[in-house]
């Protein structure tokens, strides 16, 4: 089907994938009620489905944003949507540790309340990206940590590396949005 998209058909395979990416979110929606009132016992955190569940969502909406003609980014949903992300991916982070890495963890929960704290998403350029290059070097150091067998998690160096391309994303996502704004504001009359 990938081969045979068109101008003319883009939006109607569009929206078949919007679909089955709203499919995935209520699963995980209902999985994380499940978990979370205790009639299903399962070694996901209900914050973990409700994660997922918002990148389905985030992605569904995008898609469809692109299927509109609109590809512009949006500096308050970027920042507030990979602000929420990077401070869970902390919470887990310092979760999946051995108890013994104390520093490790203590760096987890400084990212995760950096990035959780409300103010944080009203915070101009630098000081975002400050947090997003903070959070993608702690995680690449992580992740060779674990490969090298340095530190002790019960997360797989192959999830890990998954987590840290989403850090990757967040200053582009960032940088993007900036430019955006800056054009927005620049057609803004005085």
């Amino acid at each position: 089907m990938a081969r045979g998209i068109r101008a003319d058909n883009y939006v109607a395979f569009n929206r078949s994938i919007i679909d089955l990416v709203k499919r995935i979110s209520d699963y995980k929606h209902n999985m994380r009620e499940l978990q979370a009132t205790g009639k299903m016992r399962s070694l996901v955190w209900p914050l973990f489905f409700q994660h997922t569940a918002r990148e389905a969502d985030r992605f569904a909406t995008r898609l469809d944003m692109y299927s509109r003609g609109s590809i512009e980014f949006d500096r308050t949903e970027v920042v507030d949507f990979w602000s929420k992300t990077m401070g869970e991916h902390s919470a887990f982070i310092s979760h999946l540790l051995d108890p013994d890495e104390k520093l490790l963890i203590s760096q987890a929960n400084k990212l995760e309340t950096s990035f959780r704290n409300e103010n944080f998403r009203h915070v101009r350029g630098d000081h975002v990206m400050k947090a997003a290059n903070e959070i993608l070097d702690f995680k690449t150091v992580g992740e060779k940590g674990i490969y090298d067998g340095k530190i002790k998690p019960i997360i797989s160096p192959t999830r890990l590396a998954r987590a840290a391309r989403g850090c990757q994303v967040h200053p582009r996502a960032q940088t993007n949005a900036s430019r955006v704004e800056s054009r927005d504001i620049m057609r803004t009359p005085a």
